[in-house]
């Protein structure tokens, strides 16, 4: 999810666009991007790394790992998936 177009007044139940906290989170996730999808495996990282004590084994903590990860996966996605790296502004509403 992440990105909102009109942000303004959404910590209030009833919001300046009519809409109510649960139908945002609804309208979130009926407009699903693939982009946050490398978000997950990074999650996913950090708890695997977390779960397997790999900081005492390798002597990096999970935070760095996944923020290596995280660049490393954007240059591939910027060379090969271009449409599916981070950009600046958000595609769909530019």
């Amino acid at each position: 999810m992440g990105y909102d177009l009109d942000y303004e007044g959404d910590f209030e139940f009833f919001q300046s666009d009519k809409n109510k906290t649960f139908t945002e989170i609804y309208e979130h996730f009926c407009v699903l991007h693939p982009e946050p999808s490398d978000q997950c495996y990074l999650v996913a990282v950090l708890i695997l790394w977390d779960k397997f004590n790999m900081t005492k084994k390798v002597l990096v903590h999970g935070s760095f790992v996944v923020v290596v990860l995280a660049v490393l996966l954007n240059g591939v996605f910027e060379y090969y998936f271009p449409s599916l790296r981070v950009m600046e502004e958000h595609p769909c509403f530019s």
